[in-house]
């Protein structure tokens, strides 16, 4: 919201990169309501205390919730790409974030494909006990996951968290403003981290012989995340009020 209140006031000057962004805060706004309602359900409790009919429940909204977070986690990542080519107008750096913009969307589109067609009927996908069924093997699920959550969403958040730092440098601003901005983008390495650490967990996704609970640490990491990733993709937008709070608080000396 804040983001968003600078671009439209005093001027309205909204871009590409505000339009995506918000369209991953629905998304992750979306993540958070299924959430409480998938806990509701007996989400995050041991799977032998959860009764058929929620667990029927929990598997349904889990299926749905996975191409939501998908396309939320792209999102974030298509902003920063957004944003990072409008800072140079090369025609080199152009093809370069519109490479990596059609890579994210691929990925995010192929991976969503797979989702959808792993089983058949698709309801096989969230009850296992529909007649006729007929899905991949778990590994073919395992793929899809690790091809979204992985290598590609990883590289991308730290290639995005390094490339402003080495314009920063370049900067002719104070050091302790440098560092300042330095650690802001470096939220971006810190969703990489978390990426990592949720990949532990992706690994026992649909194999676990407890996977109502399992599986939360897996949502807790996910969101996590999603909501670092749009921290670190509002955080360029917001470095003038920023400033201003922290010349406030006497920890920048105006200019």
């Amino acid at each position: 919201l804040a983001r968003i209140y600078t671009r439209v006031w005093p001027v309205f000057n909204l871009q590409g990169d505000d339009y995506t962004i918000s369209l991953a805060m629905v998304g992750a706004f979306a993540m958070w309501g299924s959430n409480f309602v998938l806990i509701s359900y007996g989400l995050g409790r041991h799977t032998h205390y959860v009764s058929p009919n929620n667990a029927a429940k929990i598997n349904r909204l889990l299926f749905i919730n996975q191409p939501i977070w998908i396309w939320t986690t792209t999102l974030i990542k298509v902003s920063v790409a957004l944003t990072l080519l409008r800072i140079k107008r090369s025609k080199s750096w152009k093809r370069w974030m519109k490479i990596v913009i059609a890579i994210q969307v691929l990925i995010a589109i192929s991976t969503n494909i797979i989702h959808f067609i792993q089983c058949r009927p698709m309801r096989a996908s969230w009850d296992p006990t529909t007649p006729g069924a007929k899905c991949w093997e778990l590994k073919g699920a395992q793929v899809s996951l690790y091809i979204a959550s992985g290598i590609t969403f990883i590289a991308s958040d730290v290639g995005f968290s390094c490339i402003p730092i080495i314009f920063i440098r370049t900067l002719r601003r104070p050091l302790r403003e440098k560092l300042i901005l330095i650690f802001l983008m470096g939220l971006g390495l810190f969703a990489s981290a978390v990426a990592v650490s949720k990949l532990r967990y992706v690994k026992f996704y649909g194999t676990s012989d407890d996977p109502y609970w399992d599986v939360i640490s897996l949502c807790i990491l996910g969101l996590l995340e999603q909501h670092i990733g749009i921290i670190a993709a509002c955080v360029p937008c917001l470095k003038s009020p920023i400033e201003r709070a922290l010349q406030r608080l006497g920890l920048l000396l105006p200019h």
